[in-house]
């Protein structure tokens, strides 16, 4: 009940782009990512939350990526179940980075 929660915020958060509520956002996609270390949120739920920040790859989608994988990047791509579709979407991230022209701050922050 505390993930579907957490993913519909997730989700309302995507759709209304305010650029006010960053703090908020980051903090819910690191709660989102620590339960799916501890595997409690499921990794199909971790997933469609990164879909959605590469689908619409600008402003604070860029951070939120960058916090789910620092928070959960190791454990998604060193588990056997989901290495696979994780490289794939770390491949596509760097992909639209060079495609993209990023602020510098921002490049800075995929770099890390």
């Amino acid at each position: 009940m505390l993930v579907e929660k957490l993913h519909g915020e997730f989700r309302r958060f995507t759709h209304e782009r305010e650029q006010m509520n960053i703090d908020t956002k980051l903090r819910n996609i690191r709660f989102l990512s620590e339960l799916t270390k501890f595997r409690v949120c499921s990794r199909e739920v971790i997933f469609s939350c990164i879909q959605a920040c590469l689908d619409d790859f600008a402003h604070h989608n860029i951070e939120v990526l960058c916090c789910l994988f620092e928070t959960c990047g190791r454990f998604l791509i060193r588990s056997p179940e989901t290495q696979f579709r994780t490289k794939n979407m770390l491949e596509v991230f760097l992909r639209l980075k060079t495609a993209k022209n990023l602020k510098p701050r921002m490049e800075a922050l995929v770099e890390k």
